[in-house]
């Protein structure tokens, strides 16, 4: 009987702190999210959905374009962040002489703490790292049918974590994106039959600590040359590629030219 309480307190003690944690993280999650725009010159506008995964509320970050008439369709660039909430393509696309420039919806759903956009299928994963793609797919679902969307010219990018959901959703959902850029990120080679014929952009660090150099080689030499699919390394840069590749105009040139069509 005294060993009993001795663990229930225990237990008490234990459970405490970890709810607490947890309810402080939840709120910041919801009410908190990184907004991917610094400057509130161009802040994006903050919205919530509810999804069928865990924690069934979604935060979400929506731009309009410049100039925006309801007449009119427009590309959207999905838009998926890296750890701790890091969008670095949302922020470049809110610069006023990309807005001007692209005209473009930009859509960034906003994952829970510790959780992955998506994983090639023989990933192992900690059981409390879970793919939250499909959530995110579902507020792009309804504005795809809400807002006058150019449905040819759905594009998905983001770096690191985002880099691998950009793989996930081009895997998953193909007649959705005509193009997709993954920075920071690698995708397991052997599953490269999805991304063939698909107009897919990567961009690595040669020095990246976290994904693997070798892995994207491979992936390259699996797909071949097909013309579509493009791989860019910079020599000495770690995983920061996004440093050079959401600045890259040329790049923002080829992804809004792509079509499903193509």
């Amino acid at each position: 009987m005294k060993l009993q309480k001795i663990l229930t307190k225990a237990l008490l003690l234990l459970i405490g702190p970890s709810v607490f944690l947890l309810t402080l993280v939840a709120v910041f999650y919801l009410f908190f999210p990184h907004n991917p725009a610094l400057d509130r010159t161009f802040k994006y506008d903050k919205k919530y959905a509810f999804i069928s995964q865990y924690p069934f509320v979604m935060p979400y970050f929506l731009m309009y374009p410049t100039e925006y008439d309801s007449k009119k369709e427009y590309p959207l660039v999905f838009a998926l962040h890296g750890g701790f909430g890091k969008n670095y393509g949302a922020y470049q696309l809110a610069l006023l002489d990309r807005r001007q420039t692209y005209h473009t919806f930009v859509l960034i759903p906003y994952g829970p703490p510790m959780s992955l956009w998506a994983n090639p299928e023989t990933a192992q994963v900690p059981f409390y790292r879970s793919h939250i793609l499909d959530g995110a797919m579902k507020i792009l679902k309804d504005q795809l049918e809400t807002l006058p969307i150019d449905k040819n010219r759905v594009y998905v990018t983001g770096s690191s974590n985002g880099g691998r959901g950009t793989f996930g959703a081009l895997k998953k959902y193909p007649d959705i994106f005509a193009a997709g850029v993954a920075v920071n990120s690698d995708w397991a080679p052997y599953e490269y039959q999805y991304f063939k014929g698909k107009p897919l952009w990567i961009f690595f660090g040669e020095r990246d600590h976290i994904f693997s150099a070798n892995r994207n080689h491979k992936f390259m030499r699996n797909i071949g040359e097909d013309g579509i699919t493009k791989y860019t390394e910079y020599p000495g840069v770690g995983h920061k590629a996004w440093k050079y590749a959401y600045t890259d105009d040329k790049m923002w040139d080829w992804l809004f030219e792509q079509t499903l069509s193509h």
